[in-house]
């Protein structure tokens, strides 16, 4: 058999494609919205939710991948995991955008395409966390993954628990057609993100 060699230089430009051809549809999604903002009942849970994604791309690509893969290298099996969790992660945010076709409808009511299309995103959201959950528990040497952030005592409960916090929301997100639980769930992940992003944690 072929002997695979995983290393973070490889997955770096794989990632960087894949997460670019991302961040071009919701940019592509964003800007249909304004040209159609006429055309477009907006649903404020949705407008979060887009902020949501291009922060967790950029999390991806510039906190979790450079931190998390190199610790993982020689080990296949996590290592392995970690990019069907990616690939998951991806699925996830096309999944959750609107294609071209509804987008150029006479009216588009975003509020009532969110809730149609959120059991599906919200499925693959909830898979992604729950392997990445996995994987983060079986992963030696942890301390190496927070570097320069809060203690190792605070960032592995902390992450543990927002992960089990966001796993129980997505169920709530799928039983539940709340403005409120929809708005705040968003809300949650947005700043998960975009607080380490611009080095608050």
């Amino acid at each position: 058999m072929f002997d695979f060699h995983f290393d973070y230089s490889t997955t770096q430009w794989v990632n960087s494609i894949v997460i670019g051809v991302c961040l071009t549809k919701i940019y592509s999604t964003i800007a249909y919205h304004i040209r159609y903002r006429e055309q477009t009942i907006f649903y404020f849970p949705y407008l979060i939710f887009l902020g949501q994604l291009i922060f967790t791309l950029i999390f991806i690509w510039y906190g979790y991948t450079p931190n998390y893969y190199p610790v993982l290298e020689g080990n296949n099996v996590l290592f392995t995991m970690t990019v069907l969790a990616d690939s998951i992660a991806i699925i996830f945010v096309l999944s959750a955008l609107p294609d071209g076709q509804p987008l150029t409808d006479k009216k588009l009511d975003l509020k009532n395409f969110y809730y149609k299309n959120k059991k599906p995103w919200n499925i693959v959201h909830m898979i992604w966390l729950s392997i990445v959950l996995v994987c983060f528990y079986f992963t030696p040497n942890k301390e190496l993954v927070f570097a320069h952030r809060l203690s190792i005592q605070v960032m592995v409960p902390l992450f543990y628990g927002s992960m089990i916090v966001g796993i129980l929301l997505g169920i709530a997100m799928v039983l539940y057609d709340s403005d409120h639980l929809h708005t705040g769930y968003h809300l949650f992940w947005f700043f998960y993100f975009f607080l380490p992003s611009i080095g608050l944690i």
